[in-house]
């Protein structure tokens, strides 16, 4: 921010140094001050603000210049839970609405998720993988990128057979049923997220069409918001990631038993060399 302009003047430097008519940046900036709450620090010098507040307002003035591209690095982090999803639900209307391209930079995997389309993991320098969201979190190309995504279950196993597309893993002497991966034979790394188990009392509902039907004990609860992290033993370690209400339904709690419910496409098998 230019410490010798005020907050209303640094958001509308960039738009009228571009020459861009009042008319056309001043709605933009007005939803934008509205939506972080900056109102009362518009008359005010960048040496008077917080921490918060200079990031607020560096948000809104990166933004009111309707660029077609911006670069935004760590943008949400010294803010409130409410205002920082607040802002999320901005910055996808702007992405839709008016075509913005945003190059986010996160080590938010939530708000990763939430407004990215495409995503790159890096790591030491290095990108391991990149593509579409749904395809980066659900099928992480290496261990190291199931656990900076922090998939929930990642277990050692062996690939024993092949039939229609569908693979058979040996994992902590369970079977398992896993969508068959091209040349993907022998030990691997089994990894299934936490929100792709479903747990039901009773042994469940009968004539289900999923494939993996596992008894498992909870070995405990770990109240979340808003999920509870539910651990438990299925032969192997797993976790099932569940609501309050679906906790209190099943009277969940340690010592337990369950049925751990897993469809053949949630468990992703990642290559390992043998040692």
């Amino acid at each position: 921010l230019f410490p010798h302009l005020t907050v209303r003047e640094n958001l509308t430097y960039s738009a009228r140094a571009r020459g861009v008519p009042a008319t056309e940046y001043r709605p933009l900036v007005d939803k934008l001050v509205e939506a972080t709450g900056i109102g009362a620090l518009l008359e005010r010098l960048p040496g008077t603000l917080s921490g918060g507040e200079r990031q607020r307002v560096g948000i809104v003035r990166a933004l009111a210049s309707q660029p077609r591209l911006v670069l935004l690095d760590e943008p949400f982090t010294a803010l409130n839970d409410s205002l920082r999803r607040e802002l999320w639900w901005l910055m996808r209307e702007l992405q839709q609405q008016r075509g913005l391209t945003v190059l986010l930079v996160t080590h938010d995997l939530t708000e990763a998720y939430f407004l990215a389309d495409q995503v790159s993991v890096l790591l030491d320098g290095r990108i391991v993988q990149q593509g579409d969201k749904a395809t980066a979190y659900g099928k992480p190309a290496a261990p190291e990128v199931a656990r900076f995504l922090g998939v929930e279950t990642l277990q050692p196993g062996r690939v024993i057979g092949v039939e229609s597309d569908l693979a058979t893993v040996e994992v902590g002497g369970v079977r398992l049923l896993a969508l068959a991966a091209p040349g993907m034979t022998g030990n691997v790394l089994v990894s299934i997220r936490g929100e792709d188990v479903i747990l039901q009392r009773d042994g469940g509902a009968p004539g289900s069409s999923v494939r993996n039907r596992l008894a498992a004990r909870v070995v405990s609860v770990r109240p979340g918001s808003p999920l509870h992290c539910v651990e438990l033993d299925a032969g192997f370690p797993l976790v099932a990631l569940v609501t309050r209400p679906a906790c209190e339904e099943l009277a969940l709690a340690a010592g337990v038993q369950v049925a751990a419910l897993i469809k053949a496409p949630a468990v992703h098998l990642i290559g390992q060399t043998t040692a």
